[in-house]
């Protein structure tokens, strides 16, 4: 996979269960200074970032095809109903 397609799951992931910035860096375990350009196509997040963003989105939450990436990254679907995860988790 592409890092673009990758970076754009990660946007989705975070849009589709409603996180803020701050609660997905909770979630994720990174500063929110890590992701607070996560919405900007300047975001060049670390190869670290990236991988713990992954650790958290489960396998089966993809993007559909035809989403136009228009910032708010939403349209993602996963196979489990509730698998967002939460700060609690």
């Amino acid at each position: 996979m592409a890092i673009s397609e990758v970076i754009k799951r990660i946007r989705g992931y975070r849009a589709t269960c409603g996180f803020s910035i701050r609660g997905f860096a909770m979630v994720v375990g990174v500063s929110e200074g890590s992701l607070r350009q996560i919405d900007s196509e300047a975001w060049n997040p670390r190869l670290s970032t990236i991988k713990r963003c992954e650790g958290v989105i489960p396998s089966d939450f993809t993007i559909a095809a035809n989403e136009n990436d228009d910032g708010d990254g939403g349209g993602g679907r996963c196979a489990r109903a509730g698998s967002c995860k939460s700060a609690a988790a």
